[in-house]
């Protein structure tokens, strides 16, 4: 059926165009941003999913576009969050439809998340989503020889487990107040309670004083996987 296979071609070269057109333009709303994503991923795993270049494209604008927060402007701050925590989820769905585009190229990637999480400017929640990113392009991939896969897959888990198998870990988890003093909620418990939070209606119109702001601070930083400090509740997550 040659008409057939060259209006396919015609009509992914038009698509392909449109969403090159897409990735140029500059959207300052988080939503629309959001919006252009959603199809270029659905595209790129779709009608274009025998198109690699393009999925590459897609691939690097999802892993350099992380707009700032705003947080002197509430509803925009959310709207960048929004972004943000969904920029990750295309970014497993990418992985998850077409791993074996992406293992064609997985060194490069590797490299390129590598260098990003070693330059200290992501988040644990973005470094969590990168490493899992690299963990289900290896774990869906069907042309990766079964040894290599396994191989490189308890790569991803050695560093989890040698976390668990922590002495300090172990005998801080032991019991409930070796716990709470790990998490740092032995603080968070005497600062309510110096405060008489139980007696605050509207929690919403509360603003931090200066002890509390550092105690959030202190609270955040643990909670963030550190090896032999941190539980290492999340570093490897296969996608659904």
């Amino acid at each position: 059926m040659p008409d057939y296979d060259q209006q396919r071609a015609a009509l992914e070269r038009d698509l392909e165009s449109w969403c090159n057109k897409l990735l140029e333009m500059n959207f300052e709303d988080p939503l629309i941003r959001k919006r252009i994503l959603q199809l270029l991923v659905a595209f790129s795993t779709t009608a274009l999913d025998k198109n690699p270049s393009f999925m590459l494209k897609v691939l690097e604008h999802i892993l350099m576009t992380w707009p700032a927060p705003r947080p002197e402007h509430r509803a925009f701050n959310e709207a960048i969050k929004d972004f943000q925590s969904e920029s990750m989820v295309e970014l497993q769905r990418l992985a998850s439809k077409v791993p074996d585009h992406l293992l064609a190229v997985y060194n490069q990637i590797e490299a390129k998340v590598n260098d990003m999480i070693s330059s200290g400017t992501l988040d644990e929640k973005r470094q969590i989503a990168y490493r899992s990113f690299l963990f289900i392009i290896i774990h869906r991939a069907s042309t990766i020889d079964p040894s290599t896969q396994l191989e490189r897959l308890q790569d991803f888990v050695r560093p989890v487990k040698a976390q668990w198998e922590n002495g300090d870990l172990k005998t801080a988890l032991s019991s409930y107040s070796g716990f709470c003093e790990l998490m740092g909620l032995d603080r968070a418990k005497q600062y309510l309670t110096s405060h008489r939070v139980h007696e605050v209606n509207d929690w919403g119109s509360c603003e931090l004083d200066a002890e509390g702001l550092a105690l959030q601070s202190e609270l955040e930083e643990r909670q963030k996987v550190r090896e032999n400090h941190t539980i290492p509740l999340q570093t490897v997550f296969a996608a659904n």
